[in-house]
């Protein structure tokens, strides 16, 4: 399908419907869940000093069980509250354990009170919805994102946790498809919208959407405040952008950040990595996220590039990412 005429078809009827929408997605999801901190500040209090000083400061330590596949929900819940992290993002995905066609009603309510019980938030559900491949596909995309919507209301927090997702495509297509990614996110945005919740889309290395400018365009071509951003540094770090530069550009659009490395090989491809296995500067990271005075939180983000290596250890993996990511979060609290 030609991405141009794609557009001129749906432009106008989307307008339309998301004109009505405009003053409902701003009341409800204006302010995003960066402001979920501040609603949820009494939510989950812990008694080790570090965890409280984490709490105050509105920024919060999260770990997403798109790392932890080989282990039951219950068992991510627990895992990481006693590690530390005040977050679990739960992963969506097919063949995940706690994707919602292997979730029944009564397991998931066993993981809202899992949850509660452990004083953890969600502050994000993963998904992975692919734009750009024909209209069946996007119909499919738009019933998950309903799926998850629900979801994110049962969770019963102050504020519903984002729902995010790449949208795929090629790089070197932006000026050819960026139009239909527009009508594909317009559409995102209304379910969005509607329900209360805040969709994410992540800027991500070769796909449609790589730079900052780009993101920026589609939040201000959608024109809904249900749509926002996912900042991860890895990809902009491929890119050879600068953390700052990059974070500071995206942060009025930015609904939640995650992190991990990236290192770019010598036959051009690259590879992701564990947060502090690479070049990227976390005290410089928590120090641009204070200072810009971000509400939210940062989750740690492990690649299936990892994931999926033999003898991976998922427990292992979220403690030697907490123990990296606190000091230097703590630092930058402390310097701030």
């Amino acid at each position: 399908m030609d991405a141009t005429r794609f557009h001129k078809t749906h432009a106008v009827s989307r307008f339309n419907r998301r004109s009505c929408l405009k003053d409902a997605a701003v009341a409800l999801v204006g302010a995003s869940t960066i402001s979920v901190l501040r609603a949820d500040a009494q939510e989950g209090s812990k008694s080790d000093a570090s965890k409280s000083s984490l709490s105050k400061s509105q920024v919060r330590l999260g770990f997403g069980n798109y790392g932890m596949k080989g282990l039951a929900a219950e068992d991510a819940v627990k895992c990481c509250s006693e590690i530390g992290y005040e977050g679990l993002e739960l992963c969506l995905i097919d063949d995940w354990p706690t994707s919602l066609a292997r979730l029944s009603t009564n397991g998931q309510k066993r993981l809202v009170s899992t949850l509660a019980d452990a004083g953890l938030l969600v502050p994000s559900l993963l998904e992975s919805l692919p734009c750009l491949r024909g209209l069946p596909a996007h119909r499919a995309n738009l019933e998950r994102l309903k799926s998850a919507s629900g979801f994110a209301k049962r969770l019963q927090q102050s504020s519903p946790p984002v729902i995010q997702s790449i949208v795929g495509g090629k790089s070197a297509d932006w000026d050819t498809s960026k139009y239909q990614l527009v009508d594909e996110l317009g559409d995102w945005a209304d379910v969005g919208a509607k329900a209360g919740v805040t969709v994410c889309f992540k800027p991500h290395a070769s796909h449609l959407v790589t730079r900052p400018e780009q993101a920026r365009w589609v939040i201000e071509q959608v024109g809904s405040a249900a749509l926002k951003v996912v900042y991860d540094y890895s990809h902009f770090y491929l890119d050879g952008l600068g953390l700052r530069e990059s974070l500071e550009d995206l942060l009025p659009v930015v609904a939640y950040i995650q992190v991990k490395d990236s290192q770019r090989l010598p036959d051009g491809k690259y590879r992701y990595l564990l947060p502090g296995d690479g070049e990227t500067d976390y005290d410089l990271l928590f120090q641009a996220i204070v200072e810009n005075r971000y509400h939210g939180f940062v989750n740690v983000e492990v690649s299936s590039m990892i994931h999926r290596q033999e003898g991976y250890d998922p427990i292992a993996t979220a403690r030697r990412c907490y123990d990296r990511m606190r000091p230097a979060l703590s630092r930058a609290l402390k310097s701030g």
